[in-house]
């Protein structure tokens, strides 16, 4: 299903900062953002200038509280993920507008977090309220299950902000799978239990992420922060034919650093190289924008891989996502070139295309026969045992004929012919595809056996021990292996 991004701009109200901006200039605050009563539109407004006119989904003044901005936005992305489509909501502006109080809130409805509720929370304690409650609802209709994972892009590293253990150097990498998709590796995921450990774990993790102060913001975001949660859900629909589907979501929010100027932040040393790392990756994610909402966007080439950034939310861009965009922007004249650099990228936006898909399959038939489960897992575990013993014959020809452990050395030194370590050379790939076969099947029989344990229960027979159950499904080597190991 194709749909276009949503596209909401958020102008802030007039804050301490613009004032001071304004006095060093000895001038009176202006602003230059106006609203226009359909909340449609926005005008940028400066004096003997004309104005300029854009046109959004919404457009949110300043007076509009966080609540109202939830229901507006956040909770349609929310009920799409809920109902097994993966969302993304992106804040993007620049710094001091308001990206991280839309997403996560003020600084003290964070320290709240998992007190209950605060009228300041962002986006993230709502979007998690929105989840549980829909999960308590249903409790007795379906199986759910939430994880999450938390990072931060910190000068185009990546880092666990759910992991105490110490980051690899260089950060974790990016990888892609054929079959999932683009994700990180070694990044943490935690299984949650109820709302108030989710908000628990949010905010200490919060609190390691990486700020700094400048002259525009004292509390600037210096790192781009991505929250996924995702959702899993498993029920039986009844039949005929009577079957167990499950549906995933995924939840994806993303705080962006601030792009600035430098000459109005004040930037120097470690804060310069912030920013330079900063709008370079902003830079890139403007160019994919171009490229995405370009007429010829199906022949354009996409820079997905210019930042860590860009290359992360690939799917969030064009790929698998009802994406929506935050554009927040600031109402002071000061930074008029800033604002109308926000609203050109927030109106180029409305035009990039996604192709969100819903997230559900059947995991597999109730009413299948059991005898003929029961029968192909008995002739798995024939094979299986053929196959250990032909692996131990081969095993022990290569033990007793001991060749040379340097591969490719003359004969004339270990006394093998070159015909010898060929054959030693094919003995080895015997050992090695034998044993990946062997790994396979016995990840499909303890497979097979939890599938017949559950037919078992769905009719009231005796079943497989829950013991041996809990450990194959909690063994993390069973998982790592069945994963890795396709037909």
């Amino acid at each position: 299903m194709d749909s276009r991004f949503s596209v909401y701009v958020r102008v802030r109200p007039m804050i301490k900062e613009d004032v001071v901006l304004f006095k060093k200039i000895s001038q009176s605050p202006e602003v230059c953002t106006k609203c226009h009563e359909d909340s449609t539109h926005l005008y940028l407004v400066k004096p003997y200038f004309d104005d300029r006119e854009f046109v959004f989904d919404r457009v949110i003044s300043p007076e509009i509280s966080q609540p109202e901005v939830f229901d507006l936005v956040g909770r349609n992305v929310v009920d799409e993920v809920i109902n097994g489509y993966n969302g993304t909501m992106i804040a993007y502006g620049q710094t001091g507008t308001g990206k991280t109080y839309t997403v996560f809130g003020s600084r003290s409805a964070i320290d709240y977090y998992g007190e209950g509720y605060h009228e300041e929370g962002g986006v993230v304690p709502r979007s998690i309220h929105r989840i549980f409650e829909f999960i308590n609802e249903n409790i007795e209709e379906a199986q759910f299950q939430v994880t999450i994972s938390f990072m931060q892009i910190y000068m185009e590293t990546i880092t666990d902000l759910l992991s105490n253990k110490p980051q690899p150097k260089g950060g974790l990498q990016i990888r892609e799978d054929p079959k999932t998709g683009i994700f990180v590796g070694g990044l943490t995921q935690k299984i949650i239990q109820n709302e108030q450990e989710l908000m628990y774990i949010i905010q200490e993790a919060a609190r390691t992420r990486s700020t700094g102060s400048t002259s525009m913001n004292k509390n600037s975001s210096r790192s781009h922060a991505v929250l996924q949660i995702f959702l899993e859900q498993r029920w039986i629909e009844e039949g005929p034919p009577k079957k167990r589907r499950v549906k995933r979501g995924l939840l994806t929010i993303v705080d962006l650093a601030g792009s600035e100027r430098l000459s109005k932040s004040g930037s120097e040393g470690l804060r310069l190289n912030e920013a330079k790392n900063i709008n370079k990756s902003i830079s890139a994610l403007g160019n994919c924008v171009a490229a995405l909402s370009s007429d010829n966007a199906n022949l354009s080439h996409v820079p997905f891989r210019d930042s860590k950034l860009t290359r992360l939310l690939t799917d969030s861009l064009g790929g698998n996502s009802k994406t929506t965009l935050y554009a927040c922007v600031g109402p002071s004249l000061l930074n008029y070139d800033e604002t109308y650099s926000t609203l050109l990228f927030a109106t180029r936006a409305m035009r990039v295309k996604t192709y969100a898909k819903l997230n559900e399959n059947v995991d597999y038939k109730i009413n299948a026969s059991t005898e003929g489960i029961i029968q192909r897992n008995q002739l798995l575990e024939c094979h299986n045992a053929e196959l250990k013993q032909e692996l131990e014959l081969i095993r022990t020809k290569m033990r007793e004929a001991s060749p040379s452990p340097i591969p490719g050395e003359p004969s004339y030194l270990t006394g093998f012919t070159q015909e010898d370590c060929r054959c030693e050379e094919k003995q080895r790939e015997l050992v090695s595809k034998f044993t990946h076969m062997i790994q396979y099947l016995q990840a499909e029989i303890a497979r097979l056996n939890i599938v017949i344990a559950n037919i078992h229960n769905e009719k009231g027979e005796p079943s497989y021990p829950e013991e041996l159950i809990e450990r194959l499904m909690m063994d993390p080597n069973f998982r790592e292996k069945y994963a890795s190991l396709r037909l």
